[in-house]
């Protein structure tokens, strides 16, 4: 049994999500919330120092996405210049 979320895929390539993101990004919202947001800029309220939290995580997970993203068309257009293709899966 696997711990990924199916995404969707990209020229055949599986794009997912582990689980254990949902725990960082928890973490991460509840960190920023509960510490740094308050002594960064007091004076908001609670409220609002959840949905920036909530905001600036879904920001980092989404840019970690991207990287990876980023690593799969490197690998796709080194797989094309040494074999000479690519089966997209079309």
């Amino acid at each position: 049994m696997t711990q990924t979320f199916h995404l969707g895929s990209w020229r055949g390539v599986r794009i997912g999500a582990h689980s254990s993101m949902l725990i960082v990004g928890w973490l991460l919202t509840w960190s920023l919330t509960a510490t740094v947001l308050p002594e960064a800029t007091p004076g908001y309220s609670e409220a609002a120092y959840w949905v920036a939290g909530a905001l600036t995580a879904c920001a980092f997970l989404a840019s970690i996405g991207l990287h990876e993203m980023a690593h799969a068309v490197v690998a796709v257009q080194h797989l094309r210049t040494r074999t000479g293709g690519w089966n997209d899966g079309s």
